[in-house]
């Protein structure tokens, strides 16, 4: 059996890989820790977050991502079938829990269908569109209204267990939006595109947040609690209300249990997932080849099939898959990119075709499952790969394709 001893790391990854004496500097141009004058940690704030984020900016970048999402590596338009081939594809070489490769084969024409009409479809004829810009510009007044009351900057608050949860109102504003858009657009298809341009507005911004949480971790994990102005009780805290800000406004039962084990509930959390991402180095060693080197709690280089990759061990490939994902190939530095970019575009296409909504949304989740949860861990590689001056911090950041999170 293959094991971790091999890359230089025991069974359970301990705190402190990096020396408590190493540079915390980056840690310092990333968030700010905020005290009362009294001393007390009120919270850590993203000191980068820019205030400025603005809805139709973000409705450039997905026209602009549609149009690299068309472009295959060749720098061809892509072709329909293609773009399907290469979603199935991924889709099969993963999947191990499906009885039968052909339970998915359903999506394929979905896939070209979408992407053949976004191909024929003209965006900039909805930034035309005077009704759609008032929707629009609607719906974002009324939920800065709201995340005011959050502050979007705001990382962790360790003296408040419900802090995030009383103030989980994104949903709220998404509603209003989208009664809005019904309200004023007839056009099924531009109706359609605004709808889900509201709902993945939200979750852009919202998912921010998350992303430089997880940031937060890689430091929190190889540095010890004094190197980054904090006490150890205060680190508790801090990771807790991290965890904290991740319930479900409707899971009243998990915010009741976090306020009831305020200093370890965060803890317990991350030592439950990190357990889980040893077990599969230590009781899969058919899903590599071989190990390389331990970046944090989620990454690792390892080489699969041949290749020399960086898995994420806290994120499976998809729903229907026991396998890690894929972060990056070292031998394909755009692949994943673009593969991420074929599955937006396709999304995007999904809001134009007719199609019953249920089915939709069955894609939209096989689709989501490829990608969306894995972008947002990848803040911690980011901060490994910053602290180490890689440049490959940048085409990370590339991939994963959210205009408000460098």
């Amino acid at each position: 059996m293959k094991s971790l001893m091999r890359v230089g790391i025991p069974i359970v990854l301990l705190f402190s890989l990096v020396s408590a004496h190493a540079s915390v500097s980056d840690f310092e141009k990333r968030f700010n820790v905020v005290r009362s004058k009294n001393g007390t940690l009120v919270e850590i704030k993203d000191k980068n977050f820019v205030k400025e984020v603005s809805i139709i900016a973000f409705m450039n970048f997905v026209k602009n991502l549609v149009v690299k999402g068309l472009a295959n590596s060749r720098g061809e338009e892509v072709d329909p079938a293609e773009a399907a081939n290469i979603i199935m594809e991924r889709l099969y070489e993963d999947a191990d829990l499906l009885e039968r490769n052909d339970d998915l084969e359903w999506m394929r024409p979905v896939i070209e269908d979408s992407v053949s009409t976004l191909k024929k479809f003209d965006l900039n004829l909805l930034f035309k569109n005077r009704k759609v810009k008032k929707v629009l510009k609607d719906f974002e007044k009324e939920l800065v209204k709201q995340w005011e009351l959050l502050g979007l900057n705001t990382l962790s608050r360790p003296q408040d267990s419900q802090y995030f949860y009383k103030r989980n109102v994104g949903y709220q504003a998404v509603t209003f939006g989208l009664n809005i858009a019904k309200k004023f657009l007839s056009n099924v298809p531009v109706l359609n595109f605004a709808s889900q341009s509201i709902v993945e507005y939200e979750k852009v911004v919202r998912e921010r947040r998350i992303f430089h949480q997880n940031m937060l971790l890689h430091y929190i994990e190889n540095y010890d609690a004094k190197s980054l102005g904090m006490t150890k009780t205060e680190v508790d805290q801090v990771v807790s209300s991290i965890y904290e800000s991740r319930i479900a406004w409707f899971n009243i039962f998990e915010s009741q249990n976090a306020q009831a084990s305020w200093n370890k509930y965060g803890f317990n959390i991350f030592y439950r997932d990190l357990r889980v991402a040893n077990q599969i180095l230590v009781l899969r060693p058919d899903m590599f080849d071989s190990l390389g080197t331990r970046h944090n709690f989620a990454f690792i280089d390892a080489k699969v099939k041949g290749k020399k990759v960086i898995l994420n061990l806290f994120n499976k490939a998809h729903q229907f898959s026991s396998k890690p994902a894929i972060a990056y190939y070292y031998n394909s530095p755009k692949k994943v990119e673009q593969e991420r970019a074929l599955i937006e575009l396709t999304k995007v296409g999904l809001s134009l075709i007719s199609m019953p909504d249920f089915i939709k949304d069955i894609a939209r989740s096989h689709l989501n499952s490829m990608y969306k949860a894995h972008k947002l861990t990848e803040g911690a590689l980011v901060a490994y790969l910053e602290e180490k001056q890689n440049p490959l911090k940048d085409q990370i950041l590339n991939q994963v394709f959210n205009p408000f999170v460098r």
